[in-house]
Order: C-alpha cells, then sequence, then structure tokens
C-alpha cells in the first residue's frame, strides 16, 4: 500500500477511528470518575466537564468526516456500518455515565432503567440489516442533547436548587426516551405494514399521535410525583398536575385527529394503549401517594376497603378481557372500536383518578395525610365523590367487559374453526 493508499484508507475510515476513540476515552474517563467516587473524590469537578466537552466534540468530528469522506458519487453516503456504531457509542457512553451517577444518588434508578431500557427495545428493532429506521429523529436528537446537558450540570459545583435542575433534565430525558422510542416502533410497524399505519398522514407520525406520545411519555413522571414525593408537600399538587395534562391530551388528540383528517390505524393503536399505560401509572402512584387508602374516608373499616378493591379489581378485569378480545381480533382481520358505554366508562375512570388527586392536593390533606383521612367538610366532599365515580366506573366495567367477553368469544370460535373473514 503506497502513501495515496495509505490516505485514502486514513480518510475513509477516519470517522470511525475516531469513533472508537471517543467510546474508549468515554468508558475510560468514566470507569476513572467511579473509582475515584468510591474513594470519596466528589463528582463536582470543572476538568470532567471539559473532557466530556471534548468527547461531545469528537462525536461532531466523526460525523462532518463520514459525510465529507464516505459521500460516493451518487451522493449517497457509503454504508459500512459507522452511523450503527457511532449510536451504539453514544448509548454506552451516556448510560455508563448515568449508571455512575445513578450509583452515588445523582440520579435515580428508575429513570436510568427507563432510559436503559429504551436503548436496548430499539437497539434490537434496528437490529435487522433492512431495517425501516436508519437514524435518529428529532425526539431522539433532542434526547441525546438533554442528556448531555445533565451530565455538564451534574458535574457543575453545587449552586442553589441543582437538586431540582438536575431532576427536571433528567424527567425530561426520560420522558423523550419514551417518545423516541414509541417513535421508532410505530415507523418501523408502519414499514412492515406497506405504509398501513400512517398512510392518512403519508408515512409521517401526526400531529394527534405526537399528543398521544406526550402522554404516555407522562405516566412514569407521573408515578414518580406521587411515590417519590420529589417536591415535598407540593409533589402531589404535580402529580395532580401531570396527570390532568395526560387526561386533557387524550380529549385533544382525538378531536385534532378527526378535524384534520389525520385519524390513523396507528392513532387507535396508541390511544388505546396509552389510555391503559396512564391509568395504571396512575393507579400505582395514588395508591402509594394515598397510603393504600385511595381517599376514602372509614377505608379502615372493612367493608368500605373491600367495596373499593372490589371496584379497582373490576376496572383492571375489564382491561384483561379488552386487550385480549383485542388481540384475537386482529388475527381474524377485525378492527374493533370502543362504543358509547365504553367511552362514559372511560370519562367515569378518569374523572375518579382527577377527584383522587385533586383530593390529595386540598388543603388538609397536603400537609397532613394519615390513612384515616382528615374528615374536614372539604375534604369529605372529594373523597365521597371519588368513591361514587369509582363506584359508577366499576358498574360501567361490569357491562363493557361482559360485551368484551361476549365478543372474545365469538372471536374465539372464528379462530378455532378457521372461518374465514
Amino acid at each position: 500500500m503506497d502513501k495515496t493508499q495509505r490516505t485514502q484508507w486514513l480518510k475513509l475510515h477516519s470517522a470511525n477511528i475516531i469513533t472508537w476513540f471517543r467510546l474508549i476515552l468515554a468508558v475510560g474517563f468514566l470507569t476513572t470518575i467511579f473509582v475515584r467516587r468510591i474513594h470519596d473524590v466528589p463528582l463536582e469537578q470543572y476538568w470532567y466537564i471539559a473532557i466530556w466537552l471534548f468527547i461531545a466534540l469528537l462525536d461532531l468530528l466523526d460525523g462532518y468526516c463520514a459525510r465529507k469522506f464516505k459521500r460516493q458519487p451518487d451522493g449517497t453516503l457509503l454504508d459500512d456500518g459507522g452511523a450503527t456504531l457511532d449510536e451504539q457509542s453514544d448509548k454506552i457512553a451516556i448510560n455508563a455515565a448515568f449508571f455512575v451517577f445513578a450509583f452515588f444518588g445523582q440520579i435515580s434508578w428508575y429513570f436510568f432503567f427507563i432510559m436503559l431500557a429504551r436503548d436496548i427495545f430499539t437497539y434490537f428493532l434496528r437490529k435487522p440489516k433492512k431495517s425501516p429506521v436508519k437514524s435518529a429523529r428529532g425526539p431522539g436528537k433532542f434526547k441525546t442533547f438533554c442528556q448531555n446537558t445533565t451530565i455538564i450540570v451534574v458535574f457543575l459545583p453545587e449552586f442553589p436548587n441543582k437538586s431540582f435542575l438536575v431532576l427536571a433534565l433528567v424527567s425530561l430525558s426520560t420522558a423523550l426516551s419514551i417518545v423516541s422510542g414509541m417513535q421508532y416502533f410505530v415507523l418501523a410497524m408502519d414499514a412492515k405494514s406497506d405504509g398501513n399505519l400512517l398512510k392518512e398522514t403519508g408515512g409521517q407520525m401526526g400531529v394527534p399521535n405526537w399528543f398521544t406520545l406526550s402522554r404516555i411519555a407522562l405516566a412514569p413522571l407521573i408515578a414518580y410525583a406521587f411515590f417519590k414525593q420529589p417536591f415535598g408537600d407540593f409533589s402531589n399538587i404535580v402529580g395532580t398536575i401531570l396527570m390532568t395534562t395526560a387526561v386533557l391530551t387524550d380529549m385533544l388528540d382525538g378531536t385534532i385527529a378527526r378535524r384534520s383528517g389525520q385519524t390513523t390505524n396507528a392513532g387507535k393503536m396508541l390511544d388505546m394503549l396509552s389510555d391503559k399505560i396512564i391509568f395504571y401509572f396512575c393507579l400505582a402512584g395514588l395508591i402509594a401517594a394515598t397510603r393504600g387508602t385511595f381517599m376514602i374516608p372509614y377505608f379502615e373499616i372493612p367493608f368500605i376497603s373491600a367495596i373499593v378493591i372490589f371496584c379497582v379489581s373490576v376496572l383492571i378485569a375489564h382491561d384483561i378481557l379488552f386487550i385480549g378480545g383485542y388481540a384475537c381480533a386482529k388475527k381474524v382481520g377485525d378492527n374493533p372500536s370502543s362504543n358509547n358505554w365504553d367511552r362514559v366508562r372511560f370519562a367515569f375512570t378518569c374523572i375518579w383518578i382527577i377527584v383522587v388527586g385533586f383530593a390529595l392536593t386540598s388543603f388538609g390533606s397536603i400537609l397532613n395525610l394519615s390513612p384515616a383521612l382528615e374528615r374536614t367538610p372539604f375534604n369529605l366532599i372529594f373523597s365521597y365523590g371519588s368513591f361514587f365515580v369509582l363506584f359508577a366506573a366499576m358498574v360501567l366495567s361490569c357491562i363493557t367487559a361482559g360485551m368484551s367477553y361476549e365478543y372474545l368469544k365469538s372471536v374465539i370460535k372464528r379462530l378455532v374453526a378457521k372461518q374465514p373473514v
């Protein structure tokens, strides 16, 4: 190989060489931090920031080299695995940094595992050579930016409200991880179905679906606010605001989809999925925040607690039947949709969730939450209202669960008989 050939080889592989160097540097740097932190060396170091910015600069540099030296005569970039290597090195470096922060209590393990699960999910989603999703889209790039910003803020010396800023940044990073992960999933499924999922929007996600994805992203943040109480006495207020926002976006995305003509099969699937995710994350958070009382007066009385537990169990059983019927219906070519009974049931369920949330933020509860709710007139109105709305949701769930059960039986019979649609 002469000098000219060596120069050409170095130019062609310069991007991959820089990517490997960046990955080795990042892993070595974070390993050093981990060891130093074990010996009580604080994370807040300015030179940590300088090295991480240098690593980020290398990320920009390898992208520049790839675009400059890998461009082929037809204008496309040579696909030698460099793009995949670049993306995976970013994920490894960032997840390693968040592992260090979680290990030493700078961020919650809860957020780390959600972001790690998203990266593993998208890796397997894009693993096939003919994967329809080749590179990060808008939310994915913004997620990486927020994650890098979080890392830099953690390395900064202590300043007022630093912990809240880190919490806000890592929460935003987690939400964007969920949104971008779901975006990858929808685009991949749309490509496999020959564009059937996003036909009405020309293969694009569309505004209504973005609202739905944002609602899904709020679910783990709602549960975290109620579970961990990160804002002290105001945690229940934050959780209730997020919960109310999620319910409002559920009403908004359907309206926008119908008025703009962007009602897609992907939207129907995501809307149903988001409803279940929001409900169960809110339910888990409210159980934690109310210590299992659901803000019902006299919940300590076995008869009252049995009624509440039974009502919640019916809601859960309804969803199991509905999901089972939906999954089987797809196998026989049906496209089931909600009826009026189910819409009213869902409305009552949302009202119950919101009423319990507002009961948590009412005067008295916010400062003195106890297993037996403080029996002030204001709290009693909220809590008794919550009880009756829950009971109504349970009755409606029984009606719609019966319908789902009958539909499920008919679908199973068709599957067994292998009858054509």
